[in-house]
């Protein structure tokens, strides 16, 4: 009977270990994947220099969408929080270190233009870089909208990616979907007589 009980007092001290184990692990993996500062607001810091980082990235490599539409969080310890794209956070948040970046936002890419000149859809669809990417046009009612490039609007071949160049700096990486399966693609630099429009 003894040896009975002694059994029973082991397992279950077992089983309040692998309870507490459990628990432990939930908290760590709620904590790395949403954020200390979400899960237990008081564990939180600051974060400029990781957002400073992952725009750098962004601009380095010439993520059009990451730069210049993925919304950014900036946590400043007794501040309240900062909202905005890379491309804003750089020119408003100077002083935490963001800076410039030579690519070419899609606002900057293809302003909203009107009358005879204007872009309809499928016009925007021609002028997709990257997934995600925004262009501006007119519906048939004239009203001015917003496209937002997916997997298939992307050039289909490394040549038809020169026609989506005339506008865009030197090296600029246009995606295309190539032999690639969705959502992969791959890229194309624009070369010096590519970037020219019409030909100039």
């Amino acid at each position: 009977m003894i040896r009975g009980k002694k059994a029973q007092g082991l397992s279950t001290n077992a089983i309040v270990l692998i309870v507490l184990a459990v628990v432990v692990l939930v908290i760590l993996i709620v904590g790395f994947t949403l954020g200390w500062s979400k899960f237990a607001p008081w564990l939180g810091s600051d974060n400029v220099d990781d957002v400073v980082q992952q725009c750098n990235v962004a601009c380095s490599i010439e993520k059009t969408y990451d730069y210049c539409t993925r919304p950014r969080t900036v946590k400043v310890k007794g501040e309240d929080d900062i909202e905005g794209t890379c491309k804003e956070l750089a020119t408003d948040q100077k002083a935490l270190g963001f800076t410039a970046c030579s690519i070419t936002c899609p606002s900057e890419d293809v302003p909203a233009a009107t009358g005879e000149d204007a872009l309809d859809e499928a016009g925007a669809k021609l002028l997709c870089v990257d997934v995600g990417e925004k262009i501006s046009y007119q519906d048939e009612a004239k009203n001015t909208k917003e496209w937002d490039c997916v997997w298939e609007d992307l050039a289909e071949t490394k040549e038809q990616t020169k026609a989506r160049c005339p506008g865009k700096t030197l090296g600029f990486l246009v995606k295309y979907r190539g032999e690639k399966v969705k959502p992969a693609f791959e890229e194309e630099p624009c070369g010096s007589e590519d970037i020219k429009e019409d030909g100039v």
